[in-house]
């Protein structure tokens, strides 16, 4: 359940607090990001590599909970970069002689790529290269010579190469298993599931539904990957991605039992899903469910056929994934796309000008922040923001504290490694948490890295860290102006579309045969997911909207619709009756949520339509919309 209205600083409290704690796996993944950048850290002194602090910040970019994703993170970004360097290559035929002509190919190619992250499957990969692209092509103005600019760019491969490298070799060693972490994704959930199922209360709700809002596409991905490296043996990998959908099933019918379903009907599922857990957790094949008696509850049969499918009994079948498109599917009929990548096209043009107008190399981060702090909206442009200005004070101040205290005592490479090892942690606590708060992680390594890494050996040069911090501030401003001042979209718009198509899905959903819609995860998982990422934005409405707490709105008119949808989705799901007559009411409510100007029909009801539960759940909708206006 998404809470009432609270003021913005205790929002922030709270998630500050909840963003901090401890999860399974976090401190694993922290200590091993930790011991690889430190890694990397030695082999770029020991072997003069050059941008050691790059090579540093790209491991906590790449490296991922499993060692499956990790290693082909690393192999796709070390493919990738080769593939940059001939496109650099090739263009700069023409441009090595031309300042006009060498910053039309990079505004080009940004334009192209940043249009690829907002439109395509590509997504944050195709801005990665845009921005590599760019900070590549703007070496020609250093290093004019055909041998500098060769050199240049072989030290531009071994940059991101070498990393990549180390992930591998370090996360097929001393990873964590991805069927661990599936096998470990399966217990949360069976935990929390028994958990809302035999103590129902708001606490065990609300970890059940935060699941539920994650949807199921990151663990079946993590299968998947599972399944493409060939982790265990066909059949296993088979039971564990069908484990995986019938998991997010049975929390789906935990949910339901949980609220308004009988204390007998909860006693007679629960010792089949402390059993399953218990079989998990020892390793044993899942048991079989106590039948069904005659007057089971729908959510009673939902959750049997999950905990039967997890004991291989076949009790429901799994439903085929539809391949996304490569475009999303309005890419090339909706300007918002290639209006993001002008913006930030033209934010990074106007700061590469600006520090080779003034022959300040040292201040370069200013392009390169234009291209990671970039988002769609306002406020998730100012979200990035805050996180990216925050994490440069910290890192500059544990930086110019190494600096002080720590590296002139510093004479071996043991002694390096610690020291990056220890300055690493902190940073990578934070990266490994929610997305929150996970990007002010990635930016305090980045400039405690570029403060004390220098060349080919330790720095004790505080410039370096001050043009850093420079450059941010730089590029952070124009990113902002360009976001509030030139096409500015509102995060506001942007969940309008969201909840738009949310209720077409809802509508779909109560289409469907009362026989087909209790097992059509596919729907109840877009769902879920939506109000996921309507949770987050609330986060970051208030950045839009201001944080007056005296006006609470509209961050409260959306999570009443929040909990509404949440509602109305366990209506739908787990009603026994034909509900085909939902479907043009919800396509009136989407209409309703994307058209302020839109008004609602107001069809001819029999008096039982109007006492309908569901009917009086879509009054509310409505209200609520209206309201949102």
């Amino acid at each position: 359940m998404i809470r009432g209205a609270e003021t913005f600083p205790a929002k922030l409290a709270q998630t500050l607090s909840a963003d901090l704690r401890p999860f399974p796996g976090r401190w694993e993944l922290t200590w091993r990001i930790a011991l690889a950048a430190a890694l990397v850290a030695t082999f770029a002194m020991s072997f003069e590599l050059p941008e050691a602090a790059v090579s540093c910040y790209l491991v906590s970019l790449v490296m991922k909970p499993g060692d499956a994703e990790s290693v082909l993170e690393a192999i796709v970004l070390a493919v990738l970069i080769a593939i940059v360097i001939a496109v650099v290559v090739f263009i700069s035929r023409w441009t090595v002689d031309s300042p006009t002509l060498r910053l039309l190919a990079m505004a080009t190619v940004s334009f192209l790529m940043l249009f690829l992250a907002a439109a395509s499957r590509l997504g944050g990969m195709a801005s990665i290269l845009g921005m590599l692209i760019a900070v590549i092509l703007s070496l020609l103005y250093q290093a004019p010579s055909g041998d500098l600019f060769s050199t240049a760019l072989r030290y531009y491969w071994e940059m991101v190469a070498m990393p990549m490298g180390v992930i591998c070799l370090f996360s097929l060693t001393l990873g964590t298993p991805t069927l661990t972490l599936l096998r470990r994704s399966l217990e949360d959930r069976l935990s929390a599931a028994l958990r809302a199922i035999t103590a129902p209360s708001t606490e065990a709700t609300t970890k059940l539904r935060a699941m539920l809002h994650k949807g199921n596409q990151s663990a079946l991905k993590r299968a998947g990957l599972a399944s493409r490296f060939h982790l265990a043996p066909d059949p296993n990998l088979r039971q564990i991605t069908s484990d995986i959908s019938a998991s997010y099933y049975l929390l789906v019918a935990a949910n339901a039992l949980g609220q308004g379903v009988s204390a007998e009907a909860r006693d007679r599922i629960a010792p089949d899903v402390a059993a399953a857990r218990t079989a998990l957790r020892n390793g044993a094949r899942m048991p079989e469910p106590h039948p069904l008696r005659p007057d089971a509850t729908l959510p009673e049969s939902v959750a049997y056929q999950a905990l039967s499918k997890m004991a291989d009994l076949g009790a429901t079948s799994q439903q085929p994934e539809t391949k996304a498109p490569f475009f999303v599917k309005d890419a090339f009929g909706n300007p918002a796309y290639q209006r993001y990548a002008l913006k930030t096209t033209f934010a990074a043009m106007v700061c590469y000008i600006i520090y080779t107008s003034l022959d300040w190399q040292g201040i370069h981060t200013a392009m390169i922040t234009c291209y990671v702090a970039s988002l769609r909206t306002t406020g998730d442009t100012f979200h990035k923001l805050i996180l990216r200005i925050g994490g440069c004070f910290i890192g500059a101040a544990m930086g110019i504290g190494t600096i002080v205290f720590v590296i002139p005592h510093v004479d071996s490479v043991g002694g390096l490694m610690i020291v990056i090892f220890v300055g690493t942690l902190p940073a990578a606590w934070l990266s490994t948490g929610s997305e929150r708060l996970s990007y002010a992680g990635i930016q305090i390594g980045l400039v405690y890295y570029l403060s004390i890494l220098n060349g080919f050996g330790p720095s004790l040069d505080m410039e370096i860290a001050r043009d850093r911090f420079i450059g941010i501030l730089i590029g952070n401003i124009a990113v902002y102006l360009m976001a509030t001042l030139v096409w500015p979209v509102s995060l506001d718009m942007v969940l309008r579309r969201d909840i738009s198509k949310t209720l077409l899905n809802l509508g779909s959903l109560a289409a469907l045969p009362v026989v087909e819609r209790s097992s059509s995860i596919r729907y109840v998982g877009d769902v879920e997911a939506a109000l996921g990422r309507l949770e987050e934005a609330l986060y970051r409405l208030p950045l839009e909207t201001g944080m007056s707490s005296t006006n609470p709105s509209p961050v409260t008119t959306l999570r009443t619709l929040a909990d509404e949808l949440e509602q109305l989705t366990e209506d739908i799901l787990f009603s026994q009756r034909d509900l085909v007559w939902v479907l043009p009411r919800m396509e009136t409510l989407s209409r309703l949520a994307v058209d302020r100007g839109a008004s609602a029909d107001n069809p001819d009801q029999t008096e039982a339509q109007m006492s309908d539960p569901i009917e009086v759940r879509l009054k509310h909708l409505e209200t609520t919309l209206v309201a949102w206006r």
